[in-house]
């Protein structure tokens, strides 16, 4: 068909016109997704789908404890699959923790046989995809080589292990992302290796591994979840269909994240919150992030502040901030999560007003001191959170003006 006659196609019979987004819109994305109550009962038979040997990473201390890590390892030893059991730390992952679980998988010569199963929250699972990434492309190069803005901007050339994410929190939507955020504190940063490879080939989401999870951990990792489908949203990277997704997350996530009072969540509220932070990480991955995510990079390794806490510390802020740009209408946001202005502006009167309503009731610091910030780290703080997230803001905010907007919430 000639290109006249496609183009008449395209307008008279599909009814639209080939516009610019449309023509280079992408969707990363995990092969295979699971989302149910008992659904990791489903991991043994996938596993074996994937691979002859079973690598399960562990990095809850409490599902270590219920034996789910041992159930999990029995059902696979039954379907004659080869397991090695490895523990790693549950703090954010640091650069030394991805070299030692890279010499670990390489001491037990892991190959494109083997598959990794991340059993743990968000930074378990970053960590088993940075080390999947770089065990065949690391060779005489250090981790730090490989990481946004601090290393050689090395790539990942020769294709991860496969990974299949399991996660125990819902918040950072990693069993979605193709990122994993590594820390480091000498020098100080937060950064991540990046590549669309490192998206998880199967996330398996089980509500029911949150169960255990402390009232205060769940309250950081859903308002974590609540940032990224906020940001995504706003940011400049957006895409319709992104955008699309983030309100349909909002619409799950925030009956959820409001009710939150107690350590009394059922099952249902649980389940909301998982499918809300694995839609935030399908988002932001494909759309990238905003003003508040950058500075919490900055708070994490500046303070060693909980990464959903600094986002939730930093979410009214940002949301004010970007609200005076008059390109920025955050009227569908508020219709997502059931407000209705009589206009544009009361309705994102409302929505901001109801995030600082529900930060606050939720007992989340308003001020960087609370954190243990000082005047004088705002500076480097500043510096800090200048990073890759902090570019798909939608309101430009250069050096000067971020050290004065930290400075007016110390």
């Amino acid at each position: 068909m000639a290109s006249s006659g496609r183009q008449r196609f395209q307008d008279r019979v599909l009814g639209f016109k080939m516009n610019s987004w449309l023509a280079n819109t992408e969707l990363v994305f995990p092969s295979y997704v699971r989302l149910a109550p008992g659904a990791r009962h489903q991991i043994p038979e996938l596993a074996t789908r994937y691979g002859k040997r079973v690598f399960l990473i562990c990095g809850s201390r409490s599902i270590e404890k219920q034996g789910i890590a041992s159930e999990l390892a029995d059902q696979l030893v039954k379907r004659q699959t080869e397991v090695v059991r490895l523990a790693v730390p549950s703090r954010e992952p640091e650069v030394s923790d991805v070299q030692s679980l890279i010499a670990q998988l390489k001491s037990l010569r892991a190959g494109t046989s083997d598959v990794l199963v991340a059993l743990g929250g968000g930074s378990t699972i970053d960590l088993t995809k940075a080390a999947a990434a770089l065990v065949h492309n690391l060779g005489s190069h250090h981790v730090t080589d490989f990481l946004e803005g601090v290393g050689k901007g090395l790539n990942i050339e020769a294709a991860p292990l496969t990974v299949i994410a399991a996660p125990t929190t819902s918040g950072t939507g990693a069993e979605a992302t193709k990122n994993a955020v590594i820390s480091c504190y000498d020098p100080l940063f937060k950064k991540s290796l990046r590549d669309p490879q490192m998206v998880p080939r199967v996330a398996i989401i089980d509500p029911e591994l949150t169960a255990t999870l402390p009232f205060e951990t769940t309250v950081h990792t859903s308002l974590d979840a609540l940032t990224q489908l906020i940001e995504s949203y706003l940011s400049r990277k957006s895409t319709p269909l992104t955008r699309t997704l983030a309100l349909e997350g909002l619409t799950v996530l925030w009956p959820a994240v409001s009710q939150l009072e107690s350590s009394e969540l059922t099952i249902a509220s649980r389940t909301a919150l998982a499918y809300g932070a694995f839609v935030s990480g399908v988002c932001l991955t494909n759309s990238g992030l905003g003003l508040a995510h950058g500075v919490a990079a900055g708070l994490g390794v500046h303070a060693k502040v909980p990464h959903g806490l600094a986002c939730a510390v930093m979410l009214p802020v940002a949301l004010r901030f970007n609200s005076t740009l008059p390109t920025i209408d955050l009227s569908p946001l508020a219709a997502a999560c059931g407000f209705s202005g009589n206009s544009s502006y009361s309705a994102t009167s409302q929505f901001i007003g109801a995030i600082e309503e529900l930060v606050g009731r939720l007992k989340i610091p308003s001020r960087l001191s609370q954190l243990g910030i000082t005047r004088a780290q705002i500076p480097g703080l500043a510096h800090s959170s200048r990073g890759s997230s902090i570019s798909g803001n939608p309101r430009e905010i250069t050096v000067s003006e971020l050290e004065q907007l930290l400075d007016e919430m110390q």
